[in-house]
């Protein structure tokens, strides 16, 4: 009898459905029972239902094809389709088609499985590739960005003008200049605030400066804030420097009184010049913590020593790096900064470039550090 022909199939091998959106009628073969797949006509999710229903007999080229890139060997050796000789329809993203059956249309399916078409399986979108510029020579580009330009004519001119209206304010009122300090001291912390955000970003991953939003400024406190930690912050890092000093000048005035002018140039002490060096060694990554977790708590030597040692290379390179550019800008003959307005101009330049500097450093280096900051 010719039911025993290899290219017929049992009456059951199908499942007729309907789907519950658009009221299409489609037919799958019956172990793609239970899985989703995307109705054709209306583009909703559907999923197959798991009952067999007994269709009648195939006509002459109406079967099931399957891709002849799939994977054969998860399937079931009994139930592995023949390959038909009719050309193959195009497949689709998962290498899976069917063919229509009784005016029934196919329900392109989609594995639950994923790894039973791995070589069919859509490809992520691949990370946007990187700058092929490096990152020592891109860092000088850092503030150029709409936010990183306009914050640096607020940190250039707004001293400037404060400079000018200083004398204004003293002939106005009795406490003018102590309004011209408060107006500095805010000015401090705005820019710290601004600076700090420079840090998150680029430990974010940010190659130019952020903007930062106006509808919720930081408050006067909060920027009162972020100047006591930057001076908590020297305060740490060379406080032996600053108590070395102290006890230096008062032997020489209370126990020598008459000593000889000399005795009191600092510049040849080497004990002075190795805590000074000790300070500003650990100067920028007690900035860096105080930038990342915005508490004093960050000003823990149990915190600040281990993250140095256990990053102990790539931090003396970070350090080298941010004093060396410090030390370049300040070398320029006066003559070439031009007035003090360049000068100042420069100094926040290089100021935007250490703290995104020691972003760059936390997102490289935050395994190591392992300070558990979520960003």
């Amino acid at each position: 009898m010719d039911n025993n022909r290899p290219d017929r199939k049992p009456a059951d091998s199908s499942i007729s459905f309907t789907c519950n959106f658009c009221g299409g009628k489609f037919r799958v073969p019956n172990h793609l029972a239970g899985k989703r797949g995307k109705c054709p006509k209306c583009g909703n999710i559907v999923i197959i239902p798991d009952i067999s229903v007994r269709q009648p007999a195939e006509k002459p080229g109406e079967h099931i094809r399957l891709n002849r890139d799939l994977d054969a060997r998860h399937l079931p050796e009994q139930s592995q389709p023949q390959q038909s000789a009719a050309p193959q329809d195009n497949t689709d993203d998962f290498g899976l088609r069917l063919k229509p059956q009784l005016n029934a249309e196919p329900i392109p399916v989609e594995p639950t499985v994923p790894e039973y078409f791995p070589s069919q399986m859509p490809q992520q979108s691949e990370a946007p590739a990187e700058t092929a510029i490096p990152w020592f020579i891109d860092m000088f580009a850092y503030p150029f960005s709409v936010g990183g330009v306009i914050h640096f004519f607020i940190f250039w001119f707004t001293p400037i003008l404060l400079g000018l209206l200083g004398p204004f304010l003293f002939f106005m009122c009795c406490y003018g200049q102590f309004l011209v300090l408060v107006l500095y001291i805010l000015l401090g912390g705005y820019m710290l605030f601004y600076f700090f955000n420079c840090v998150i970003e680029s430990a974010k991953g940010e190659r130019r400066a952020p903007d930062i939003s106006l509808q919720d400024p930081p408050t006067p406190v909060e920027l009162l804030h972020k100047v006591l930690l930057v001076l908590a912050c020297d305060i740490l890092c060379f406080a032996p420097l600053i108590i070395y000093v102290i006890w230096f000048f008062w032997t020489r005035l209370h126990i020598s009184p008459g000593a000889d002018p000399s005795q009191f140039d600092l510049t040849s002490d080497v004990i002075f010049w190795v805590l000074y060096g000790v300070g500003a060694f650990l100067l920028p990554m007690t900035l860096l913590a105080v930038a990342m977790f915005d508490s004093l708590s960050a000003l823990n030597p149990g915190l600040i020593i281990p993250s140095i040692f256990s990053t102990l290379l790539p931090y003396c390179g970070l350090v080298i790096l941010f004093y060396g550019i410090s030390y370049t800008i300040s070398r320029i003959p006066p003559a070439a900064r031009g007035f003090g307005i360049i000068s100042w101009a420069l100094q926040i330049y290089v100021m935007f470039i250490l703290f995104h500097l020691l972003g760059l450093f936390f997102r490289r280096y935050e395994d190591k550090l392992n300070w558990e900051i979520k960003l």
